[in-house]
Order: structure tokens, then C-alpha cells, then sequence
């Protein structure tokens, strides 16, 4: 995941892989900039069990499978406060670091070995900011 991409695809373009041509003129492929953390749909090619692929809109940023509502997403993604007051902060799942990704007990392992897709974008951007020498 990223925190900003982009696509950017002309409406006549068709996207061929292995056997198969899926016309993208039917998806809105035209997104300049999208921000991560707007969580907006984005188009992605995933696999079923017949091992046949296909373009489906899914909802961008990484969901733990272990969150089961609507509620408990949002929860996740903006913070709330406990029935005792306390306050939970939300948890960013933008980024994963790619060395630790496979590491037992990391909550993205499991998706990493079984759930993956392939995201359509032409551009992505990583911020980052840069101290200038001698100044913090």
C-alpha cells in the first residue's frame, strides 16, 4: 500500500493477461492523485478459486481479518473511546515493512501468503520528510 497513487489509463485501453483481455473502458481509470487514508475504492485484479482472473473495486488500505463490521472498521481506522473512557488511537495499515512482512505473528502474514492481488496504478508516492543537514 501507498500513501498517494494515481491512474491514469486512456478509455480504449485492455488490459491482457496470460489468456485473457478485460476492457477497461468500464472502470474509472482516470484518479490523477488519490490519498490513502480517504480509504476510496480502487480497481484491483484478484484471482478465484478457478484460478481465473478478474477486476473487482475494493475499498484501498489493509483490513485485518479479524474485523468483522462496518463499525469495527472505522473503529480501527480513526480511534474511539471505550466504554471506560479510554481512548484507543487508530492503527495505519498503509505500509507494511516488506523484511518483516513474513515473520510469524505479523498481521499481515497471513494475507501475504494466501490473499493477494494486484493493484492497477500507474504512479504512487511515498512522502518522506527530509531533515536538512545540521537541523531538526
Amino acid at each position: 500500500m501507498c500513501y498517494y497513487r494515481g491512474i491514469k489509463i486512456p478509455d480504449k485501453e485492455v488490459l491482457k493477461l496470460k489468456d485473457l483481455e478485460i476492457d477497461l473502458s468500464i472502470l474509472n481509470l482516470n484518479i490523477p492523485v488519490a490519498d490513502g487514508f480517504t480509504y476510496s475504492e480502487t480497481p484491483v485484479i484478484i484471482s478465484d478459486e478457478h484460478c481465473s482472473w478478474k477486476i473487482k473495486q475494493m475499498e484501498w488500505g489493509f483490513l485485518p481479518s479479524y474485523l468483522r463490521t462496518r463499525e469495527s472498521v472505522h473503529n480501527f481506522r480513526r480511534g474511539y473511546t471505550d466504554q471506560g473512557g479510554k481512548f484507543h488511537p487508530p492503527i495505519t495499515t498503509l505500509n507494511a515493512i516488506g523484511e518483516e512482512i513474513l515473520l510469524p505473528g505479523k498481521m499481515y502474514r497471513d494475507a501475504a501468503l494466501n490473499r493477494r492481488c494486484l493493484f492497477i496504478s500507474t504512479g504512487f508516492y511515498e512522502w518522506r520528510h527530509v531533515y536538512q543537514v545540521g537541523k531538526k
